[in-house]
């Protein structure tokens, strides 16, 4: 199975896709089974892709506002960005339980931070590497950049940026 097509939701529904005859009960284990790990230390495993760290700060310093919308939980993802040196450079980060009751979609999450941050009022683009992050950017109206370099898949993106500093000279055109 090419675990591309299922990575990017959250890991029940990752678990669910890869194989269709769990359970909940099977799925609620491989969930808190999962989160045990990766919450605890699995997200010291995370790596920046090549150009990510000096694009995201060539950005900042540029003023562009920067924000993210995730289905990792919070904690592991600030932690995460803690552990990298990057939380600074974001304006706000949006996970699937910052509230309660939890966001349904990525598109529910980026609705409401369009909305909080007034990004509406400004140019803005969604990118991501997941039909999900497709999605979202379609039901609020953004244009979507479709990172290849990542693991996911796009039906039909604005634009394709091949590589993450490809963002330098995008904004530099703004």
């Amino acid at each position: 199975m090419d675990l591309r097509a299922v990575i990017g939701p959250p890991i029940r529904v990752i678990a669910a896709r890869m194989e269709p005859t769990l359970t909940e009960n099977e799925l609620a284990k491989i969930e808190l089974t999962f989160r045990a790990i990766y919450d605890n230390d699995g997200w010291r495993e995370t790596v920046l892709y090549d150009g990510v760290d000096d694009t995201l700060r060539a950005l900042h310093r540029r003023g562009v506002k920067m924000f993210i919308v995730t289905n990792k939980p919070r904690i592991p993802t600030e932690k995460v960005l803690d552990h990298l040196g990057l939380t600074f450079l974001f304006q706000k980060v949006v996970t699937r339980d910052n509230r309660t009751p939890i966001y349904s979609s990525k598109a529910e999450m980026l609705s409401e931070l369009l909305q909080q941050q007034l990004i509406g009022l400004q140019p803005a683009i969604m990118m991501g590497d997941t039909r999900e992050d497709e999605e979202a950017a379609l039901a609020n109206g953004l244009p979507f950049f479709y990172a290849a370099y990542g693991y996911g898949t796009a039906n039909a993106p604005h634009r394709t940026v091949i590589g993450f500093s490809e963002l330098t000279s995008l904004f530099a055109k703004q």
